[in-house]
C-alpha cells in the first residue's frame, strides 16, 4: 500500500549538498507533526465521545436503578392497598351471616375497624399529587 504523502517545503538550508545535522531531524518532526495532526486530533475527539458516553450510560443505568426501586415501592403498597380490601370485604360478608342482635353489632364494629384501618392505610399510602411534585 503506498500512500500520497505530499512533505513540507524543503528549507533552504537542507538543499543540495545535503548535510546531516539537527536541521534535518527537525524537518522531520515538523513532517509527521503535521501528518498525523488531523489523527491526533480525530483520537482526541472520539475519546471525548467515549467518555460522553459512558457518563450518559453511567446516568441511565442510576436512572433505571432508580425506576425500579419506584416499582417494587408501588408492588408492595398495591399488596398492602389489597390485602386491606380483602380484610373489608370477609368483615362485611361475615356481616352478613350473623343471626343475632349481639354477633352482628360486634361484626358491624369489626366492618368499621376494618375500613378505617383501610381508610388509614390509603391516607398513608398517597404519595405527592402531579400538581403538588410539579410545583
Amino acid at each position: 500500500m503506498t500512500a500520497d504523502v505530499k512533505l513540507l517545503k524543503l528549507p533552504d538550508s537542507l538543499k543540495m549538498p545535503l548535510v546531516l545535522d539537527e536541521s534535518i531531524y527537525d524537518y522531520a518532526r515538523a513532517n509527521v507533526a503535521h501528518h498525523t495532526a488531523a489523527q491526533a486530533a480525530e483520537n482526541k475527539r472520539l475519546r471525548v465521545e467515549v467518555r460522553n458516553l459512558r457518563d450518559d450510560a453511567h446516568r441511565r443505568s442510576s436512572e433505571i436503578a432508580a425506576l425500579g426501586d419506584a416499582v417494587q415501592h408501588w408492588m408492595k403498597r398495591a399488596e398492602r392497598l389489597a390485602e386491606a380490601g380483602r380484610r373489608v370485604t370477609a368483615a362485611f360478608s361475615a356481616l352478613g351471616d350473623s343471626s343475632c342482635i349481639t354477633a352482628a353489632a360486634i361484626k358491624r364494629r369489626e366492618c368499621e375497624a376494618a375500613m378505617l384501618a383501610f381508610d388509614a392505610l390509603l391516607r398513608d399510602q398517597e404519595g405527592p399529587t402531579r400538581e403538588t411534585a410539579s410545583a
